[in-house]
């Protein structure tokens, strides 16, 4: 079982399949759909646009837009689910879609993130061929527009392969198609065209269709080309005389209707009717009419025998002949009547069957013709394919030669159940059966049944779609849902077990938090005790010097102090916001240091980890404190006049990516000019340089409008 949603199985897939490959679509470039594709991804802002026809196997790209490979497989395909559904397929994340989020097309190439999709050549309860797709890499949500845009997109895409198979129509056609101007000129014309006037196709274009036409049927050809000109919807119809190269004159039975475009062009098709018109019909009714003639013409030969024998009284006897001669004229008028409906009537009928037997052979698939008796009277080649039967060896055997369950109660049952539908709701009826081949292969078809006229009355008709491939699919999701609800029932089991343990480790989790919560508390209490004892003994200090050094030392435990209360007051103990301690502490040294000094923060929230916390704040407290003590007696101000000028402190806090900056500047008269960082005789620079070391970053100083230091450093470390 694959990881992800596999497209549900159509059940009418073998007729799709049989329209699909109808389509004729190769592996040829069709720039209508390229062009379609191209723009279509260029007005979305999407990398890639397709036109996916979905075969047996695989999908295959008639056109695509932003994409190498010109299929895929079906088992992955998005345009798969769409064509089931019939209706359009809307994907805004397929990450966090379960059908998709492990698709392969998904986690891997082309990365699919986002699809909308509309099915085409689908409705009317069939499933569709193929989609129209657009396709984003990352994940969106497609507006009402965007959905109309590809809708309309996909309308024009299903006109042009319908298009297609149109144009195949007009090819293969036995009939003769020809396009005329309003002048009666050929525009377009057919190969059954050119072998009916005995001409190539090409060396009629252009040409009037009168040049093809008998000279004395031209009247009637300009009076239909004027007719259709005319716009009039209702087509002429004439039998007209064409002429060959060769002087041969065939008849073709000619219809003419306007096209109704903006051209005036009208479409002419020809049936040839040469051998119609050669060929005597054989007619029952003439046996008929001679049985009929016999009596009147017995009593004609009569009255002339009277006549002949008796001249001078024979006069009598005309008026009687004339009354003979009129009943013998009313009853040929009557049968040659039902003789031309009936020769009409033979023809249609012959047509018809033609039609049928055409559909049957090229459009439906395995067909089976049953009687009344439940023997075969006819099939198509594609039941022989599919059986492994000669047509001879078939015809006339018992239909449960193929299909083993088929009885005479079968057959009388699926003649009544078919007549009475036909009755009700003129519909055919549906059945599963086990059909058998000539080689022992059993394959289980749906049989579409009917009661028609083929070959003669009531016969049965047996449509045949090949379901084996579906049965077996069923039987395979059958399994894979009973593997997958044990698999469900253990996982829910085995999900109790983790929520029990989760649930004990969540409260060893709270209660570890709230121990380290306390430890962090009692530390920030005892460094404050500590800060307090060296303020009292700081104020003891006859010493200026002394009082200075004790000064310093309380400043870096209460920065170590203010990192355990942001520890103990913060929701995560593993990091610290560093851009919320930079804004406190700046506040806190300004306030102790100089409380007249203009101070610049700039330091958006941070996190780094816990481990670095205490380096980086006693860091930090050494370079502001330096700035607000030499920051202004460098420029030669007393320390009892700080609060008499301006001093200006600046605090800056960026990160790039995983590298977090620090930089404290003043305004000062700068750093000397032999000064190095490394190795300086300041305690607090030397804490400095030790501590960056410690979590492996970089230290630098330098000059610009007072003195700049900088320290750089990664937000989490690895051990």
């Amino acid at each position: 079982m694959k990881p992800w949603s596999l497209p549900p199985m159509l059940l009418d897939e073998h007729e799709r399949l049989r329209r699909l490959a109808g389509l004729g679509i190769g592996q040829e470039r069709h720039d209508f759909l390229d062009t379609i594709t191209a723009l279509a991804a260029a007005t979305l802002k999407c990398p890639i646009a397709l036109v996916s026809l979905v075969e047996e196997e695989r999908q295959y790209f008639a056109s695509r837009c932003g994409l190498e490979s010109n299929s895929t497989g079906r088992d992955v395909s998005f345009c798969a689910h769409c064509i089931a559904d019939h209706t359009p397929l809307i994907v805004d994340d397929a990450a966090a879609d379960p059908r998709f989020a492990r698709n392969p097309l998904v986690v891997g190439e082309p990365g699919i993130r986002s699809y909308l999709g509309f099915p085409l050549l689908g409705g009317s309860g069939q499933s569709a061929l193929g989609t129209f797709c657009v396709i984003d890499q990352e994940a969106r949500v497609w507006t009402d527009e965007e959905k109309l845009f590809v809708g309309r997109m996909a309308t024009m895409v299903e006109v042009y392969l319908e298009g297609l198979v149109y144009v195949r129509v007009w090819d293969a056609s036995p009939l003769a198609f020809v396009v005329l101007d309003s002048g009666g000129f050929c525009v377009r014309a057919n190969a059954a065209f050119g072998r009916l006037v005995g001409r190539t196709v090409d060396s009629v274009v252009d040409q009037p269709l009168s040049s093809c036409v008998l000279a004395s049927d031209r009247s009637v050809l300009q009076a239909m080309v004027a007719a259709a000109a005319s716009a009039r919807d209702v087509p002429t119809r004439r039998a007209l005389r064409y002429v060959r190269l060769t002087g041969e004159v065939v008849s073709g039975g000619t219809s003419m209707s306007p096209l109704g475009n903006a051209d005036g062009h009208a479409i002419c098709v020809i049936r040839d009717i040469s051998l119609e018109h050669r060929q005597s019909a054989v007619n029952p009714v003439a046996a008929q009419v001679r049985q009929e003639l016999k009596e009147p013409l017995a009593r004609a030969r009569d009255l002339l025998a009277v006549a002949r024998a008796d001249p001078a009284s024979a006069a009598p006897h005309f008026d009687d002949m004339a009354r003979i001669l009129d009943e013998v004229n009313e009853l040929v008028d009557a049968r040659i009547g039902d003789l031309s409906s009936r020769t009409r009537m033979q023809a249609e009928l012959v047509a018809s069957e033609q039609r049928l037997r055409s559909v049957a052979e090229h459009i439906i698939g395995p067909m089976l013709v049953i009687d009344d008796r439940g023997r075969i009277v006819d099939c198509n080649h594609r039941a022989l394919a599919a059986l492994g039967w000669q047509y001879d060896d078939l015809v006339g055997r018992s239909a449960s030669t193929v299909m083993p369950s088929f009885n005479e109660d079968l057959c009388r049952s699926w003649f009544e159940l078919c007549r009475r539908e036909a009755l009700v709701n003129d519909t055919t009826h549906e059945a599963v059966r086990t059909m058998v081949t000539s080689g022992g292969e059993e394959i289980v078809v749906q049989l579409s049944l009917m009661v028609m006229y083929w070959n003669g009355p009531d016969r049965l008709v047996l449509i045949a779609h090949d379901v084996t491939k579906a049965i077996q699919q069923q039987v395979g999701l059958v399994h894979e849902r009973d593997v997958l609800e044990g698999k469900l029932r253990s996982g829910a089991l085995h999900l109790s077990q983790m929520e029990k343990i989760e649930a004990g480790l969540t409260t060893l989790l709270n209660e570890k938090e709230t121990l380290l919560k306390e430890i962090h508390h009692r530390v920030k209490n005892n460094l404050q005790m500590v800060s307090s004892l060296l303020s009292l003994q700081m104020q003891q200090m006859p010493d200026g010097l002394c009082r200075e050094l004790l000064a310093e030392s309380v400043r870096r435990v209460r920065s170590m102090g203010m990192i355990h209360q942001h520890l103990y007051g913060s929701t995560s103990l593993g990091h610290v916001d560093l851009g919320g301690y930079v804004r406190t502490l700046s506040d806190a040294l300004r306030l102790s240091i100089a409380p007249g000094a203009i101070l610049h923060i700039d330091s958006p929230s941070t996190h780094i980890a816990a481990d670095l916390a205490m380096p980086v704040c006693l860091i930090l407290n050494e370079l502001l404190t330096n700035a607000f003590k030499h920051g202004l007696l460098l420029q030669g101000v007393a320390p009892s006049q700080r609060e008499k000028h301006d001093w200006h402190v600046s605090a800056v806090l960026t990160q790039v990516g995983r590298v977090i900056r620090l930089e404290v500047r003043d305004r000062g008269a700068g750093l000397p000019a032999n000064f190095k960082l490394q190795g300086h005789e300041s305690l607090g620079l030397q804490l400095v340089t030790s501590l960056t070391r410690q979590i492996r970053g970089k230290a630098s100083a330098r000059n610009d409008d007072g003195a700049v230091f900088i320290i750089e450093f990664e937000a989490a470390q690895t051990h």
